[in-house]
């Protein structure tokens, strides 16, 4: 067993992972989809990178982070603990990559209020959402009441508190 492990690490393939690269979801994006608005794989790439490097995790947990180019919901950014839906604004004349923050959904019974569906906190550019993401898992690693999960976090708090956490 440590062989096959040594060898699929080496192939960039590994088994043992962070939390957030093992709840990553994220639909093809502007690439493959003619629907999409929005590039999704690399951003969901660089999201898990920037977590991987600035945020602390624990060994059991998984944190999810599903990130979908359009309102389709391929990526199903509803129950995810971060939900990202790109969208295109115009800033400057131009058309720019932005994304719908949407946070707090769970999934099973293992929550205190059981299964949600995540809400729209915040728009924010493209650029913006690893940093942002970062944020608010900070705040809510040094700010959560005992073992109360992200969802039950995000629960207690109004959209306009998780925006500026953002």
């Amino acid at each position: 067993m440590p062989a096959v492990l040594a060898r699929l690490d080496a192939l960039s393939l590994p088994v043992r992972t962070s939390a957030v690269r093992r709840g990553v979801v994220a639909c093809t994006g502007i690439e493959f989809c003619n629907i999409a608005v929005t590039e999704t794989k690399e951003r969901a790439k660089n999201i898990v990178n920037l977590l991987d490097e600035g945020v602390k995790w624990s060994e059991s947990s998984m944190f999810r982070v599903n990130v979908n180019g359009c309102p389709n919901s391929c990526g199903q950014h509803w129950i995810a603990d971060v939900g990202l839906q790109g969208c295109t604004k115009k800033v400057d004349g131009e058309q720019r990559e932005h994304f719908d923050v949407f946070l707090g959904g769970a999934l099973g019974q293992n929550q205190s209020g059981g299964p949600r569906f995540n809400r729209r906190v915040k728009r924010v550019t493209a650029e913006e959402v690893a940093p942002s993401i970062q944020r608010v898992i900070e705040r809510y690693q040094t700010s959560r009441q005992s073992d109360e999960s992200f969802s039950d976090f995000c629960a207690r708090h109004t959209e306009e508190e998780l925006a500026e956490m953002l």
